[in-house]
């Protein structure tokens, strides 16, 4: 049952069309009534919320956000990105189509006694579209965008680090959204490593990690928590057991390679791009991020230069692109 004060905030929320307070305190309301086992009661609440098009379908700004959560160690993104805008693996697509369908039917899975996944680690090399997903992901449940600041969430003196991240899982408790942390492996590292660290002599980073199990283990919030991560080896094989689903992401295959190609010049002004086996070729061991910069370069030379895009000035920037990498 609602309190007075919570009444009168979803009064003032009404009022004043403070959608995020009102949010805020529908999800106080929520956790009573699942607390003292009014399962019916939160189900109808969550029913009504997920139906109605003004508090399902919204656009969120991240200025605002930023404001209103008022939190440094997170930062709110705005998450524009089209699905079809993701080059990557079928797996992948396939993960995602499942994400989309459990989300949107999660009520049902409820009432039989199971979950929707909300808790994803995802891994790979840099550039392949990690942080993409989120972004989609975002876009697609309508909900707002968190980028956690992982490296800030260290902190040097004792058990303030655990503070930090219960301050972050209180957010992700009561302000439904997608939450990424990237670099995950700054705060999961595994014990081995830990134990390695010379500079870990207070076993300060041992208790973040149980924190971090913890946290991620005991919340049940509706809110996606996406962990993202370059280096999986680094991981405690602790934490893959508290993620719904681990997803794998590579360098893009040839035919992939073509198809961010096409994607990137399909708006082109103009003749078409001819994609030859030679510029896929010489692409197989770039990322996704380095074909979408090859590109970019290529289109910004076309027009300063007032000259269709070829092989040749294309080929001349994957060189370019190649040589970052060079020792």
């Amino acid at each position: 049952m609602a309190t007075a004060a919570q009444v009168q905030s979803l009064i003032k929320s009404y009022v004043t069309s403070d959608d995020n307070n009102f949010q805020l305190t529908v999800q106080q309301i929520l956790d009573y009534e699942n607390e003292h086992k009014h399962f019916n009661s939160a189900n109808t609440i969550k029913t009504i919320l997920r139906t109605n098009p003004k508090t399902n379908k919204k656009t969120y700004s991240a200025k605002k956000a930023n404001r209103i959560i008022n939190n440094p160690l997170i930062e709110a993104a705005i998450s524009t990105v089209p699905k079809n805008q993701l080059v990557t693996s079928e797996a992948v697509e396939s993960f995602l189509q499942e994400l989309f369908e459990e989300y949107k039917n999660s009520e049902k899975l409820r009432q039989r006694g199971l979950c929707n996944k909300r808790k994803i680690l995802l891994e790979g090399p840099p550039g392949t579209g990690k942080t993409m997903t989120a972004s989609i992901i975002a876009s697609k449940l309508h909900l707002p965008l968190y980028k956690v600041q992982t490296h800030h969430i260290i902190n040097s003196k004792m058990g303030a680090t655990a503070v930090q991240l219960n301050s972050v899982f209180q957010l992700i408790q009561y302000n439904t959204g997608v939450y990424l942390f990237d670099e995950f492996e700054s705060i999961g590292k595994s014990r081995p490593l830990i134990n390695k660290d010379q500079g870990n002599a207070d076993g300060e980073m041992s208790r973040v990690l149980d924190s971090l199990l913890q946290f991620i283990e005991n919340d049940d919030s509706e809110s996606i928590i996406l962990a993202a991560t370059n280096t999986k080896y680094l991981l405690d094989k602790a934490l893959f057991r508290r993620f719904d689903d681990v997803i794998h992401y590579e360098l893009p295959d040839n035919a992939e390679i073509k198809q961010l190609y096409k994607q990137q010049f399909q708006n082109n002004n103009d003749a078409p791009v001819l994609i030859t086996d030679k510029i896929i070729e010489q692409s197989k061991s770039l990322c996704q991020a380095d074909i979408v910069r090859i590109c970019d370069n290529a289109k910004k030379y076309s027009i300063l230069h007032n000259k269709p895009i070829n092989e040749m000035q294309i080929l001349r920037f994957i060189d370019r692109q190649k040589k970052i990498y060079e020792k």
